[in-house]
């Protein structure tokens, strides 16, 4: 296991969710103020995971919820949906399809 020490101005939560969508699976992500220490497996590229943690800039702004209005319509709909799925047409099903896909990738942005 290597450990690897940076100091940069950083968001810890983002820079784990940046390191894993690189392809690393650090073992951990910690650190304190602008301090970073990652722990990663001896076969790591020093080099690429540190041009992980020199890109990754942590004003950048993270996915918004799904405001409280998108939460009750979604919520009600699924609701709607599992009592009465047997009932609903191929339209309405394919309009809660695309309502649910909407949510999700809200979530992932």
């Amino acid at each position: 296991m290597k450990k690897l020490q940076y100091r940069t101005p950083n968001r810890l939560d983002m820079l784990h969710d940046e390191l894993l969508a690189a392809g690393f699976r650090p073992e951990m992500v910690s650190g304190s103020g602008d301090d970073i220490t990652l722990m990663v497996p001896d076969t790591t590229d020093i080099a690429a995971i540190g041009a992980v943690v020199a890109a990754h800039d942590p004003t950048k702004p993270t996915p918004t919820a799904l405001d409280e209005a998108d939460r009750a319509e979604i919520a009600a709909k699924l609701r709607a949906a599992l009592d009465g799925w047997a009932t609903l047409t191929a339209a309405q099903k394919d309009a809660l399809l695309r309502l649910c896909v909407r949510g999700v990738l809200r979530l992932v942005r």
